[in-house]
């Protein structure tokens, strides 16, 4: 994957520990779906955070990206667990994991297309229809843009 290996500009803006395989085992089982391999990767770079590209970019739309949550249960706020519990507040569908957030605003992996992975969905404000963004987490990661 391009990105996860372009030097020029690396994907996370500063540096934290990245997280174990058994942070991730635990988040996968706590959501109750395996994460895409890609962001398995980025998360074994460093355990969520903000990224150095600043939103995907489509033809038809712009969409900012939000930090991202981490897979250590014993962080608190800002983990994978901590959305799942908190996804009826945020009205997140059934069999969407929400991966970054902000606010109101959050990006999820949405399994219920019975697909061989998932796709990428935002939604910007509550009552707000989801939005599908890219039909898989790698196509969304090649979306993404500095600026």
């Amino acid at each position: 994957m391009a990105l996860l290996d372009d030097e020029s500009l690396p994907f996370w803006f500063g540096e934290k520990q990245g997280a174990t395989r058994e942070q991730l085992l635990a988040a996968e089982a706590y959501v109750g779906h395996v994460l895409p391999g890609a962001m398995r990767s980025l998360l074994e770079q460093q355990n969520g955070g903000v990224s150095n590209f600043s939103a995907f970019e489509d033809e038809e739309a712009y969409y900012p990206l939000l930090p991202f949550f981490g897979a250590d249960a014993d962080a608190g706020a800002g983990t994978l667990m901590r959305a799942y519990d908190v996804r009826d507040s945020f009205d997140v569908p059934d069999g969407v994991v929400v991966f970054a957030g902000q606010g109101n605003a959050w990006w999820g992996l949405d399994y219920r297309g019975g697909r061989d992975g998932p796709a990428v969905v935002y939604r910007n404000e509550p009552g707000e229809p989801v939005e599908l963004v890219a039909d898989s987490f790698e196509v969304f990661l090649s979306g993404l843009t500095e600026g």
